[in-house]
């Protein structure tokens, strides 16, 4: 793997990102689609994407960000809170939800640089816990995030009527 383009800066999306955003947000789950068609998104995805944006992009525990090579976003990061039931001692985690870099520009250290940006926001928040899901099948995603220093911790099983 190459070092990172010298000029990739993380950036917080802003409300003249948001359509960039979302062709990187459509073009991760069109990838994921083809592991399994249950991550096709709606037709009115656009909507709920930009409502949950404007939702959340001023909460100071939903991070919404871009890595920029230039003028050009070229990745993307989302992740928010979660607050599990109080039956649970540890209850407040991070979910990354999503993570994609266009396919020129992977393997130069940008989704590592996205990761990184990632875990010191978290740690500033006083998250103790990053958590993600990621397909199975996805084996060259399993790798980077193993190499990031995630642990697989469950599988989640389908049964399919």
């Amino acid at each position: 793997m190459s070092d990172s383009p010298p000029d990739v800066r993380i950036l917080p999306i802003t409300p003249q990102d948001l359509p960039r955003a979302a062709e990187l947000f459509h073009a991760l789950h069109t990838f994921n689609a083809t592991f399994d068609p249950r991550f096709t998104l709606a037709d009115d995805w656009p909507t709920h994407l930009r409502a949950a944006y404007e939702r959340t992009r001023d909460d100071p525990d939903t991070l919404w960000t871009l890595a920029w090579h230039g003028e050009e976003a070229v990745g993307l990061l989302l992740a928010q809170a979660h607050l599990d039931p109080p039956i649970f001692r540890h209850r407040r985690w991070l979910e990354l939800s999503a993570l994609y870099v266009e396919p020129s520009y992977r393997r130069h250290g940008v989704a590592r640089l996205l990761v990184e940006y990632l875990q010191a926001w978290a740690r500033q928040r006083g998250f103790d816990a990053i958590q993600l899901y990621v397909s199975a099948a996805n084996t060259g995603a399993r790798q980077f995030y193993a190499r990031q220093g995630f642990e697989l911790l469950q599988e989640i099983w389908r049964y399919r009527l």
